[in-house]
């Protein structure tokens, strides 16, 4: 038991990581604002994007409206891995496989 290592700790750690990306390859390119339905601390929902933008899974462009917006997408990286987060939020959103 001594011998045993501590698992690496991945992206997919992160609080939220997992629903992060799995809405976001549900919904496409989305305003940061709709991760609010994940956490209604906007300090967590902007650390979360960033983090994954750090690990090329989002990337972030400002929109000018009404009101500058800041968009949310998938990277072809993010894509890959917000797919299998999807699905394994539905798998356990219906009890198993």
């Amino acid at each position: 038991m001594g011998s045993e290592k501590t698992p690496e700790k991945t992206i997919l750690s992160n609080a939220n990581a997992v629903d992060m990306l799995a809405i976001l390859w549900e919904r496409g390119e989305i305003k940061i604002s709709d991760f609010g339905c994940i956490s209604t601390n906007y300090n967590t929902i902007i650390n979360g994007v960033q983090t994954l933008i750090d690990n090329d899974l989002v990337s972030m462009r400002f929109e000018q409206g009404r009101k500058m917006m800041h968009m949310v997408s998938l990277t072809e990286k993010g894509r890959e891995i917000a797919r299998l987060c999807s699905e394994a939020r539905t798998v356990l959103r219906n009890g198993g496989l």
